[in-house]
C-alpha cells in the first residue's frame, strides 16, 4: 500500500531507466553513509555518527520508494514511506517501526543535542 498522504499537485513519475538510475544513486549513499559512522563513533564525532546513520536510513528508504514509485523527495515522504513498508510487511512492521524511531532520534539530534556516546551507538545498532 503507497503512502497515505497524496500530494497530487507533485505526483511523482518516472521512467525506467531514471528509476535505475536513482535507485542505484540512493543504494550507493545509503552504503557509503552506514560504512562512514562506526569510524566516526569511534572517534568520538557523534554529530557525523548521527548523521550518517539517518542519512543512510533516509537514502535506503529513497530507494525503496524510487522502486515503488513513491514520493520521496523530502523528511514526510520518508517517514510515510517507512510506515506503510511497516504495514506492508506485518512480521517486520515492529522492527521496521523501532528502526524509524531510532532514526529519527539521531536525525533529531541534529537540532537537540541530548545524545550521549553510548545512546547514540545504540541507535545505530
Amino acid at each position: 500500500m503507497p503512502p497515505q498522504i497524496q500530494r497530487p499537485e507533485t505526483a511523482f513519475h518516472q521512467t525506467a531507466s531514471h528509476q535505475d538510475a536513482r535507485i542505484g544513486k540512493h543504494l550507493f549513499l545509503a552504503r557509503a553513509f552506514w560504512a562512514k559512522w562506526p569510524g566516526y563513533l569511534d572517534k568520538g564525532d557523534l554529530y557525523r555518527a548521527r548523521a550518517n546513520g539517518w542519512s543512510a536510513v533516509a537514502e535506503l528508504t529513497k530507494a525503496v520508494a524510487a522502486l515503488r514509485n513513491w514520493e520521496h523527495f523530502d523528511h514526510v515522504a520518508i517517514q510515510e514511506a517507512i510506515t506503510a513498508l511497516a504495514t506492508e510487511l506485518p512480521e517486520q512492521g515492529p522492527a521496521i517501526s523501532r528502526g524509524l524511531a531510532a532514526a529519527e532520534r539521531l536525525h533529531g539530534n541534529f537540532y537537540e543535542v541530548f545524545m550521549t556516546r553510548e545512546l547514540t551507538g545504540y541507535a545505530l545498532d
